[in-house]
């Protein structure tokens, strides 16, 4: 089972316009049907979330928030193409709106586009002002851990756990990267940090549990394998690491 490698950030937002006396009807009208779309997102009702935030882009064709949430909507069901659409929408509408970037870049790791990603992510490093850099240096690292280019790849999520030291996904995707680049004592001591950090997060128990039989270091192979199972004995990290106890 892969890391869950891609972190996706979601910002509402609103838009302000200064329209003519009839647009400024739809426009309101389609701002208030946003408003519910992303309240019942966040009440877990998809089903009424992607029902208004329709109606908002019917009333507003133009309305990059309303396509940027409804993209996130589609991307967490990964409806990739509905998704791919309506964030591509956002972008090309707003390309202020920054948070739509991020996601569609996320978007890409999570259909597997590492070049695509890495080139609609890498923007974000240059701008001075966007709230959560880490999440882009660790998606562009990710991307390049997956193209097999280690060294950006390192660069790249050092700057994420540079920017965020208590990122403990950083840290795991940073361990995979030093194993791919045969430096298992460097693996060790990130997926440890990771284990630290996030204490519940299963894969860096397993991993390095892994890491240490492979080094033929039993003892404490077993007490990283075993508190894995601790942690959820029956899912599916859970059962990789019974299987290699056994």
């Amino acid at each position: 089972m892969k890391t869950i490698p891609v972190t996706a950030a979601l910002l509402l937002l609103s838009v302000s316009c200064s329209p003519g006396a009839a647009e400024s009807v739809d426009i309101k009208k389609s701002e208030y049907h946003y408003k519910l779309g992303t309240n019942c997102y966040m009440d877990k009702d998809v089903s009424c979330a992607i029902s208004e935030l329709y109606r908002s882009i019917e009333l507003n064709p133009r309305y990059a928030e309303a396509h940027h949430m409804l993209g996130f909507v589609y991307m967490g069901r990964r409806q990739f193409p509905e998704a791919l659409k309506h964030m591509n929408l956002a972008v090309e509408l707003n390309p202020k709106l920054l948070e739509a970037r991020a996601n569609l870049g996320a978007l890409m790791l999570a259909m597997e586009d590492w070049d695509m990603a890495v080139e609609i992510l890498m923007p974000l490093t240059q701008e001075p002002l966007y709230p959560t850099p880490y999440l882009v240096h660790n998606n562009i690292g990710w991307a390049y851990f997956n193209m097999k280019k280690h060294a950006l790849a390192e660069k790249y999520l050092k700057m994420a756990v540079f920017l965020n030291p208590k990122m403990c996904l950083a840290y795991n995707n940073l361990a995979m990267v030093h194993e791919a680049r045969r430096q298992p004592e460097d693996a060790l001591q990130a997926f440890r940090e990771a284990a630290k950090l996030c204490p519940d997060y299963q894969e860096p128990w397993f991993r390095q549990g892994v890491l240490l039989q492979n080094l033929s270091r039993a003892d404490e192979a077993r007490t990283a394998l075993e508190k894995c199972v601790k942690l959820g004995e029956d899912s599916h990290m859970g059962r990789r690491c019974k299987g290699r106890l056994q």
